[in-house]
């Protein structure tokens, strides 16, 4: 068994997991960021959108703005939701339904997640919901 355990120290070593003195990353190793956050979004459809919604997803400062990066997935109660890494600090973001941007974030407050710190006007003439992560 001490042979068992001693080879399996040596290949975690070998691989690059923990450094020789067995107390700090090496090299190529899985980190952590803490320049980051997870935040999950969230949408909840009115009984009438969930009967023709087929795709929502997400855009924002923390994708680039890229309208399909970010694509939600339903749940079984018909809410959306994707989690994503996003760099700490101010961010803008919307939705996008059934690949149509949502104008104006402000009226579906109450639905979706995160809860907007506060809401901005894009230079579309809408409003996007902004946080602070």
């Amino acid at each position: 068994m001490k042979k068992l355990l001693l080879l399996l120290g040596v290949f975690a070593v070998s691989v690059g997991f923990v450094s020789a003195d067995n107390k700090t990353p090496a090299a190529g190793a899985p980190t952590v960021d803490a320049a980051t956050v997870d935040v999950t979004f969230t949408y909840k459809p009115t009984r009438r959108e969930a009967q023709t919604l087929t795709e929502v997803n997400v855009a924002g400062e923390f994708n680039g703005w890229d309208a399909f990066a970010t694509e939600m997935k339903k749940g079984e109660d018909g809410t959306w939701s994707v989690t994503v890494p996003i760099k700490k600090g101010k961010g803008q973001w919307k939705f996008l339904l059934n690949g149509n941007w949502v104008q104006n974030m402000e009226p579906i407050a109450d639905r979706i997640g995160p809860k907007p710190d506060r809401f901005v006007n894009d230079p579309y003439g809408g409003k996007n919901c902004e946080n602070d992560f």
